[in-house]
This record gives C-alpha cells, sequence and structure tokens, in this order.
C-alpha cells in the first residue's frame, strides 16, 4: 500500500528548517502506524458493526481533533483484491474503509501490518507533501 501524507497548514514559510523537516517525516510515520491501527480495530472479529462504523466515522470528523484524515474525498490506492492490484484503482477513504470491513478476513489478532515505512523528501508548497 502507497500512503502520500498531506500536511496543511495556515502559513507557509519560504524554506523549512531541518528540524520541522524532521518532525513532519516523525508525525507522518506515527499517522502510518495509527492507520495501520485503525485497520486492526476495524479488522477485530469481536468488534461490533456499530462500533466499526463509529470508529471510521472519527477518523473521518473534521470536529475530532484526533481525526486521522482531512476528510471522506482523501483517496487512496485500493489494495483489497489482490487481482486488482496492478490496475491501480484508487478510491475515497470512507469507500476503502467501508470495502476493508467488508472483504478483510477478521481475526482476534492484529493482522495488519506496515513495516518498512519510508517518508520522501517533503515539499513546501500551498501544503507539505511527502
Amino acid at each position: 500500500m502507497h500512503l502520500f501524507i498531506l500536511f496543511f497548514s495556515s502559513t507557509f514559510a519560504q524554506g523549512l528548517e531541518e528540524r520541522d523537516v524532521k518532525e513532519i517525516k516523525s508525525k507522518s510515520r506515527l499517522i502510518v502506524k495509527e492507520f495501520e491501527g485503525l485497520l486492526n480495530l476495524i479488522s477485530n472479529n469481536q468488534m461490533y458493526d456499530s462500533e466499526i462504523e463509529e470508529i471510521i466515522a472519527n477518523s473521518l470528523d473534521s470536529k475530532n481533533v484526533n481525526r486521522l484524515f482531512k476528510d471522506p474525498k482523501v483517496i487512496v490506492e485500493d489494495d483489497l483484491n489482490p487481482e486488482l492490484i496492478n490496475k491501480k484503482r484508487n478510491v475515497d477513504i470512507n469507500t476503502y474503509l467501508a470495502n476493508f470491513n467488508l472483504q478483510y478476513n477478521k481475526t482476534s489478532d492484529f493482522s495488519v501490518f506496515f513495516d518498512d515505512i519510508t517518508v520522501s523528501d517533503v515539499f513546501n508548497k500551498n501544503y507539505y507533501f511527502f
């Protein structure tokens, strides 16, 4: 799975200091790990559907300071069907999470693992992209 994370800011400096870049990269790794945790919660067979729906909604809710995604329009690569991986199909995050909930094999153990997380260089435009 490839994740591209955007950081939005109300002010944009001409350049970023090295410590700012390190902080952005560190936070991006944490967001990926939080996404991993979200997928593990959704795939837990001890969770009720109502709890999963609430967790997904909270991860997208703009009023929730701990939301994981900017909004439900965030686009991710759909990697749920191994037969379609080479077709590069993109979907909004809400659709992805709903499909993940329906299609992923549920277990009582954590079964989603992201490893070898690599963060690209940070680009400073109207938002931070890496």
